[in-house]
């Protein structure tokens, strides 16, 4: 039986158990949410000049069951494009878990949640209730997964005006990483693949409210297998005449061998801040710090991505504006320049193999190297309804993970525009 049907099947459970229950809460959300680029190569898995609705939009419905006085069920259900494929929509349940409360202080978890790092990441489906059209994916992308399989604790105390809420949380994960090469070897032309992730994860996080401010800071370390692709720890360069040369990407290239590893282990560690300013204005931040362990190819692991937006709430109206950036290490930087910058001669047999390899290599260094401006609004229509209106120009430098872009396109920077639309809904 596989996971998903395991899960499943704990889902019906739940959910029979619910039906029993006389405490017993319903609730729907969902999005329909249109985007359009200025670029015509593939952003996100989905935007480009022609517009799409695949994006953003999703379907969800959640039961809350308070199964005893202490103890809770709770059965999340989305419809939504699948994390692993760029044309299908899939049903998951992002949410299956038991809840003890065996006091006020106290409450433990198992099951399948969200992982509480980032400070909309449980609600990230859930657009009615953040004021941005999309949550920043300088931020929102960087951790290896939105949920996991697994047990968490939480304590919460009420010292003086604060609200304080510890978190820890252990377990593993099962996710899918969208791979894009503009040219892989024995392949003609662009191919993308999601690429299976799995591995056990770590962490805890520390919340604190005081009124409407909230701060919050997480720790998180993942340690997952890769189901198909090998990381190099490096790659030899192999030369072939003076100035003429290539390096060794895999074992089936001639040359003196490159060890392959499966393996990702990363570290997270992120802040996180919601505040009132002077003026009925609020401002919201978040940074993440990501690295793993010292190997070339996954040294595109390393990177720091955060964002700062000003809101200005009046009325119904929500108006903001924020910035964002997410960048690899200079060493996964580096690194891609190498590869990329590396070609053999026509005349050099097997150039177009060896070639290729020069390509994939490159483009399979983790590496984003971006930053967003964006301004846009949202408004209230009714209690849990919104309507949302957004432009953003991102600015890629190197290379960015979430822009398709094909062999043979100019090198260097590039700039495109997103406008979106949409109308949330939660109740």
């Amino acid at each position: 039986m596989s996971l998903l049907l395991r899960i499943l099947c704990v889902g019906l459970a739940l959910l029979a158990q619910a039906s029993a229950a006389q405490d017993v809460r319903y609730s729907a959300f969902g999005t329909i949410g249109y985007a359009r680029s200025t670029d015509e190569h593939r952003y996100q898995r989905a935007v480009d000049s022609d517009g799409t609705l695949a994006r953003d939009s999703l379907l969800g419905a959640q039961i809350d069951a308070a199964l005893t006085p202490e103890l809770g069920a709770t059965v999340q259900a989305r419809l939504a494009p699948a994390g692993n494929s760029d044309e299908e929509v899939n049903l998951r349940l992002p949410w299956a878990f038991l809840s003890w409360r065996p006091d006020n202080a106290l409450t433990i978890q198992a099951g399948k949640m969200r992982l509480p790092v980032l400070l909309y990441a449980e609600n990230i489906d859930v657009g009615a209730t953040f004021p941005f059209a999309r949550l920043p994916v300088e931020i929102y992308a960087i951790l290896p997964s939105w949920d996991f399989y697994g047990v968490s604790a939480s304590g919460h105390w009420t010292p003086g005006a604060l609200e304080v809420d510890l978190d820890g949380f252990a377990g593993w994960s099962r996710t899918s990483a969208r791979v894009y090469v503009r040219n892989r070897p024995g392949s003609d032309g662009p191919v993308a693949w999601y690429e299976g992730i799995h591995g056990g994860l770590v962490g805890t996080v520390l919340t604190v409210r005081r009124g409407d401010n909230r701060y919050r800071l997480g720790v998180l370390a993942w340690d997952a297998r890769l189901d198909t692709m090998r990381f190099g720890k490096e790659y030899p360069y192999v030369p072939i005449a003076p100035g003429t040369g290539y390096y060794q990407t895999s074992n089936a290239l001639p040359g003196p061998g490159v060890v392959m590893r499966d393996r990702i282990r990363s570290q997270i560690v992120s802040v996180g801040f919601e505040n009132e300013l002077p003026g009925g204005f609020r401002a919201v931040g978040e940074g993440v710090l990501r690295w793993g362990e010292r190997v070339d190819q996954a040294a595109g692991t390393d990177a720091w991505g955060g964002y700062l937006s000003l809101l200005r709430p009046t009325g119904a109206w929500t108006p903001y504006v924020y910035a964002a950036s997410l960048r690899s290490s200079s060493r996964a930087r580096k690194l891609y320049a190498k590869l990329n910058g590396s070609r053999v001669p026509d005349s050099v047999p097997d150039a177009a193999l060896l070639n290729a390899s020069q390509i994939w290599g490159a483009d399979t260094v983790i590496l984003s190297d971006q930053r967003t401006w964006a301004v846009g609004t949202s408004y209230a229509l009714a209690s849990g309804q919104v309507l949302k209106a957004e432009w953003q120009r991102t600015h890629v430098g190197r290379k960015s993970a979430f822009l398709d872009v094909p062999e043979g396109s100019p090198e260097g920077s590039r700039q495109l525009d997103v406008f979106s639309l949409s109308y949330s809904f939660s109740f």
